[in-house]
């Protein structure tokens, strides 16, 4: 699921199975399970990060990011402070592209 990017599937069976895993993470034959599953889900919760913060991506993509982001338990100032910042950085480089074309028209005026 995680190879497929298929983080939704992901994050839904994870939280199904995580008070399992943390009931249990003790007992030496889950411990492991328990410690991969912990290392996957950092992974799927740095990925949604990324998308978050992203440059250009689809809106249908971001609104599931961002779900999914705070069913994992990111906090939600810190996922929309990313939000925020990407959408800054994005009107900030359309503004400079604006500016440019509008230099380059003037110049070639």
């Amino acid at each position: 699921m995680v190879n497929q990017k298929n983080y939704e599937e992901a994050v839904k069976i994870f939280l199904k199975t995580r008070p399992t895993l943390l009931r249990y993470k003790d007992v030496a034959s889950i411990s492991n399970i328990y410690d991969e599953t912990v290392i996957i889900m950092n992974f799927v919760e740095q990925e949604l990060k990324k998308i978050v913060c992203g440059c250009i991506i689809s809106s249908d993509k971001l609104s599931e990011a961002i779900t999914l982001l705070l069913k994992l338990g990111v906090q939600s100032s810190a996922v929309y402070s990313d939000f925020l910042a990407s959408c800054r950085r994005n009107l900030n480089d359309q503004l400079s592209t604006i500016q440019s074309q509008k230099q380059v028209s003037f110049l070639g005026a």
